[in-house]
């Protein structure tokens, strides 16, 4: 059902067909299964579904560079670079979560397509990038994009457990850079307890505000993984935002 589910996505985005893509099983992942001969995961297909809503409304060519704040451990970006290999994406994020992305993806994908965060972490500007590669970066080096022109911003599941005047800092140093965004984040903010959580949730309506009038939203929509609704508590969107100007 996951699969016909993805498939169906696929199809209505005119995006690249599930059926010719494969998870990988580096990790031994303990839900892998195959259809057709094929190899297939609940996160692949489920990020198989994010790239299908975001391909409606910008249709890649293949040869974009893309930003992700927030990579985990690159599943995203597996994806992405299975179908269009000459994407070329930086990938940011938290020191441990960025060695587990490296390990990731260099396993997936290759040596050769990985730029590793020791490269990354000398630079002090992004000028000479190698094109068609992975790049990675700490979070803190988010300021290197102040003028630094690209294609699409992709956020997911991140800036939704962040406090807005943070969200509002990583956004300045990007925004009109960047023509497309892709976010994906908890309705209402992330949940809190006396334990944990944040002080001050940031909100859907945070997000235009934030990007500002030069960014228009061209669509928005409850999230859902490939099986199920991606929180059963507070909710998700999935939205787009297209920068007018461009």
């Amino acid at each position: 059902m996951a699969y016909k589910y993805a498939d169906s996505q696929g199809q209505l985005a005119d995006a690249y067909p599930i059926n010719k893509l494969e998870a990988s099983d580096f990790g031994k992942p303990q839900d892998l299964f195959s259809v057709h001969g094929k190899k297939y995961t609940m996160k692949f297909l489920s990020f198989y579904v994010r790239y299908s809503f975001a391909h409606k409304f910008f249709k890649l060519r293949g040869d974009e560079t893309i930003i992700e704040l927030g990579s985990g451990s690159g599943f995203q970006v597996e994806l992405l670079k299975k179908i269009y290999p000459d994407l070329t994406i930086l990938c940011f994020d938290l020191p441990a979560q960025l060695y587990l992305c490296e390990k990731y993806l260099t396993n997936v994908l290759g040596e050769n397509a990985v730029v590793g965060s020791e490269k990354g972490l000398e630079r002090t500007d992004l000028h000479n990038l190698e094109k068609g590669k992975i790049h990675l970066f700490g979070n803190w080096q988010f300021p290197l994009l102040a003028n630094f022109k690209f294609d699409i911003f992709w956020n997911a599941a991140s800036f939704g457990e962040m406090e807005p005047e943070i969200v509002a800092n990583y956004l300045s140093y990007i925004k009109g850079n960047f023509t497309w965004a892709y976010l994906m984040q908890a309705r209402n903010g992330k949940e809190s307890s006396a334990e944990s959580g944040v002080v001050k949730p940031i909100l859907f309506a945070d997000y235009s505000r934030m990007l500002g009038q030069s960014y228009s939203l061209v669509c928005e929509e409850d999230a859902y993984d490939a099986h199920r609704r991606v929180s059963q508590t507070g909710g998700y969107f999935q939205a787009v935002w297209q920068n007018s100007a461009k």
